[in-house]
């Protein structure tokens, strides 16, 4: 009798974690933005993050070019892989990009031995860094996998270098977006090149909506525009 309670008791008990452990299962998403320079929009960027059973992602991004942009620089192309974590929202192990016709540029992160090789064309190199690491896509997203705002230092690779960044969170605030009017919390950076400011909606489990980057006088936008694959309401 009391074997029987024990095995009834316990198949509940793993019937509730399985179940809490779904439902902090992040969703698969896309986001489209508008994304300007000073002012001027220059492409359609479409982010599609892909959370896989296994318990790792694939996150891509693709920048259409449009008008003069499209002439001069071309299209722009990110790809993250990676594991999921509970603590750091994502842990990159690749990530590529390309950029119009220049080099294309990687980066692949070794976990067991602390590696990142780091390649930009036929040229690469190796540096010595430890988890967490971050990659130009994981930086927008990790809050959205941990469903709460993630601040502090952030080292972040794009495929030939690798800086830590510190960011600091700061109270919600109206946000406009083409998507209407949202509440978010900006997180922004400073550096000796300018200011970055990203701001994530908790209506959205903290999703980008909005990004402002000041590169030296040169400003850049990313604003979103539509979305799917999430509810408004969470």
């Amino acid at each position: 009798m009391m074997r029987h309670l024990w095995l009834a008791a316990m198949t509940t008990i793993t019937c509730v974690l399985s179940a809490i452990a779904t439902a902090q299962t992040p969703t698969a998403v896309t986001l489209r933005f508008d994304f300007f320079y000073n002012d001027i929009k220059i492409a359609n960027t479409t982010d599609t993050f892909m959370p896989a059973a296994d318990g790792t992602y694939t996150l891509r991004s693709h920048a259409a070019s449009v008008g003069l942009a499209k002439l001069l620089h071309g299209d722009v192309n990110r790809e993250s892989q990676g594991r999921l974590d509970e603590i750091h929202g994502l842990q990159m192990h690749r990530y590529s990009e390309t950029r119009g016709k220049k080099k294309p540029q990687s980066a692949v992160f070794n976990e067991v031995t602390d590696t990142l090789l780091l390649q930009r064309g036929d040229d690469n190199r190796e540096e010595q860094t430890e988890a967490p690491l971050f990659d130009y896509l994981t930086a927008l997203y990790r809050s959205y996998v941990l469903g709460r705002v993630v601040d502090g230092k952030t080292p972040t690779t794009n495929g030939w270098r690798l800086k830590t960044y510190n960011y600091t969170a700061g109270t919600a605030e109206d946000v406009q977006t083409g998507a209407g009017t949202m509440q978010a919390v900006p997180l922004r950076r400073h550096s000796e090149r300018g200011e970055r400011i990203l701001w994530l909606a908790p209506a959205l489990n903290f999703l980008p909506v909005r990004l402002h980057i000041d590169d030296k006088g040169h400003v850049f936008k990313l604003v979103l525009v539509g979305y799917s694959g999430i509810n408004i309401d969470g």
